[in-house]
């Protein structure tokens, strides 16, 4: 018999399994009790003096996170549920999505993903982002596009997890508030160099397709960033080129839009 943890949040949500721990909280796959026990992806957000994430910082991201939810409606993206505080605490109830992100399944490979099956996901992916960035009237900026934040459901179908930094662009701002993302997956405007508009998605898409195709981070190559083909010689020159692109340092030289990737990565697959 499953033995349950005690506590019931909202009188409604049962906590089931914690599925990760993260600094910013705990992921628990979760119970809808107020609709016939279905099965839910539970976020509790929690400060972290020790990780130095402030109460401020936490609230920040529920809001944003559940305003960006709120915005988009999209197969690519987790579904909205609900969202409340209890007891001080942050919550987020999203559907549970049954499948594995790119990381946990690319550690279980000891060669990269299959190319073709990558361009599947790149041009399932471009089109996803393509619904944020046409958001209007501010696009919305991922900010962090990695292979722990997608969702592999099946060979083809693919879907983004979490979109806790997310922003909202904002044409008249230098550059971010605050200096978020993920080392070897977020470019150097990130980092309070810079604001982060669309080409930093486009960025991050290609780093994450860098590591796909070859199972290194790119930021493993900080000197001299070597060919694709050098790493994996599956790989053709025209992809080579359009993953590089994405990664130059300068965003006025990468694609200016996530159409231009796609279009870019849709000579590639023929």
């Amino acid at each position: 018999m499953t033995e349950y943890p005690a506590e019931i949040v909202k009188d409604r949500y049962r906590l089931v399994l914690p599925l990760t721990r993260t600094p910013v909280g705990i992921v628990y796959r979760g119970e809808d009790l107020g609709n016939g026990n279905r099965v839910v992806l539970i976020k509790e957000l929690l400060a972290s003096p020790s990780s130095g994430i402030s109460e401020k910082e936490i609230e920040e991201r529920f809001e944003r996170e559940t305003r960006v939810l709120s915005a988009v409606r999209h197969e690519g993206f987790p579904e909205l549920i609900d969202s409340f505080v209890h007891r001080d605490h942050y919550f987020i109830v999203e559907a549970f999505l049954d499948g594995e992100t790119i990381d946990s399944l690319s550690m279980k490979r000891s060669v990269p993903f299959p190319v073709r099956l990558v361009l599947k996901w790149a041009l399932k992916l471009c089109d996803i982002i393509a619904v944020l960035h046409g958001n209007r009237p501010e696009p919305i900026i991922f900010r962090d596009i990695t292979p722990s934040n997608i969702i592999v459901v099946s060979e083809e179908d693919v879907r983004f997890a979490d979109f806790g930094i997310s922003r909202y662009f904002n044409p008249l701002k230098v550059k971010d508030t605050f200096a978020m993302g993920t080392p070897g997956f977020s470019p150097p405007e990130q980092y309070g160099k810079g604001q982060s508009d669309e080409r930093s998605d486009i960025y991050s898409l290609g780093a994450t397709l860098f590591y796909c195709l070859t199972l290194h981070q790119i930021e493993e190559f900080a000197k001299k960033r070597p060919s694709l083909c050098q790493l994996n010689p599956l790989i053709d020159r025209s992809l080579d080129r359009a993953i590089l692109r994405c990664l130059e340092k300068g965003p006025e030289k990468r694609y200016q839009s996530i159409g231009e990737l796609r279009q870019a990565l849709e000579g590639c697959s023929r």
